[in-house]
């Protein structure tokens, strides 16, 4: 089986050196990008030092250990063991496997084949996902074998795919190597905390954060806050609890907004207290100016990367390099969904 895997996989990032790291552009891909370098780098020298024998003479040298990290990143599974009532944890006794041929499955992901909007605010109303993919697996079981199954019939010659799960295309760019398209699940950091996120705001209007008003506004947003937090904790869905448990603040495609964020946005404009009450100079339009916040940071965004999405495009369709495909149709998905947000909720549009 080692015989048959690949001796580097030439799309990975932890390959990449500074230079190929900065035509990623997106700079929370960069940062993790650097410390996903870093941390291999520290084991290599951890190992060579304490476990010499644990690397042997194949993969002494760090490239060549460099080498077989990308290998296992693209192609282990995560596998949860039981706790002690005999349940799965994804906390207890989790490990990466090597599982022979459904290594070899491709992803077959979810994919964006409808969208409708609200005729008066424009908002998505109707985001219709397929998904592609046809053979699941099984829980890790007592005898130590997990099954892959196909969830339909497979015509003769279909390739069987399986979901490697609904990521952003950061989590595949940097541990598999590759960027899915029309990804519903990718996503853009607008901030990198709550706090973050007012300090632009206060920066952008001043005139909302000065004197007794100004208190009054960011207790209003700090309140907004923390019911949209405590609502998604209460919410029970995967997509929920992981954005209440998640600092940054994001956008996804079809104007999908991080609605902690863009509550507290529109009462910092309503000028609102917690208990309700509303004082503001701006009535009844606090969520639309708040959506143009949101579209005035993804233009700022926008305009801190190198290239625009037409350049992007353009030269994805003369690309002939693997590795360079890769990141161009990252950076493509990113700035889409900066655009396509700047659409929806620009007060000029």
């Amino acid at each position: 089986y080692v015989a048959t895997l690949p001796n580097r996989v030439a799309t990975s990032p932890i390959h990449y050196d500074a230079q190929t790291i900065a035509e990623v552009q997106y700079p929370p891909a960069m940062s993790e990008i650097r410390e996903m370098q870093d941390a291999c780098r520290s084991w290599h020298e951890k190992l060579r030092e304490k476990a010499p024998e644990a690397l042997g003479d194949a993969f002494f040298d760090y490239e060549a250990f460099a080498n077989a990290v990308g290998v296992v990143h693209s192609r282990t599974y995560g596998v949860a063991g039981d706790d002690a009532s005999g349940e799965q944890s994804a906390t207890v006794g989790y490990f990466r496997a090597l599982l022979p041929l459904a290594d070899m499955l491709n992803h077959g992901g979810d994919v964006v084949v409808g969208r409708e909007r609200d005729q008066v605010t424009g908002a998505p109303t109707n985001l219709q996902i397929r998904a592609t993919d046809n053979i699941a697996w099984s829980v890790l079981g007592d005898d130590g074998v997990i099954h892959f199954a196909a969830t339909r019939d497979l015509v003769d010659g279909e390739e069987a795919l399986m979901s490697y799960g609904e990521r952003s295309n950061d989590h595949f760019l940097i541990y598999y190597g590759f960027t899915p398209e029309n990804n519903p699940h990718d996503d853009v950091v607008l901030f990198s905390n709550f706090e973050h996120a007012m300090v632009w705001h206060s920066v952008a209007h001043p005139e909302l954060w000065e004197g007794d008003d100004g208190a009054v506004r960011e207790k209003a947003a700090n309140a907004a806050y923390d019911s949209v937090t405590k609502a998604l904790e209460a919410d029970g869905s995967p997509d929920a609890k992981l954005a209440a448990a998640e600092p940054r603040m994001k956008i996804l495609s079809a104007g999908r907004v991080d609605a902690r964020l863009l509550s507290a946005y529109a009462s910092m404009f309503a000028g609102t207290e917690a208990s309700g009450a509303t004082d503001g100079p701006i009535q009844g339009d606090e969520l639309k100016f708040a959506q143009a916040d949101i579209a005035a940071r993804c233009e700022q965004l926008l305009a801190g990367m190198p290239t625009t999405l037409a350049d992007d495009v353009s030269a994805l369709q003369t690309c002939t390099d693997d590795a360079q495909r890769v990141r161009l149709q990252y950076r493509i998905s990113k700035k889409s969904i900066l655009a396509e947000t700047i659409d929806m909720f620009s007060l000029s549009k």
